[in-house]
C-alpha cells in the first residue's frame, strides 16, 4: 500500500519454549523521510503470535 506510514519500530522477538513467537515494538523516533523526529507519547507494545499462528496482544 503506497503512502502508508508506519510510527512503531519492532525492537527484537524471539522464540518461548511453548512454540510461540514474541515481538516489542516501539514508537519510532524518524520521519518517513529519515529525519529525527521528538517522541511525542510513551508508547510500545508485547505481542504473541501462537504455533498456530494466531496474534495475541499480551501488554
Amino acid at each position: 500500500m503506497i503512502g502508508l506510514v508506519f510510527i512503531v519500530t519492532m525492537v527484537s522477538g524471539d522464540g518461548g519454549p511453548g512454540g510461540a513467537f514474541w515481538i516489542s515494538t516501539m514508537q519510532t523516533n524518524l520521519n518517513p523521510d529519515g529525519t529525527m523526529r521528538d517522541m511525542d507519547r510513551t508508547s510500545g507494545a508485547f505481542d504473541r503470535i501462537g504455533p498456530n499462528g494466531s496474534p495475541r496482544r499480551a501488554v
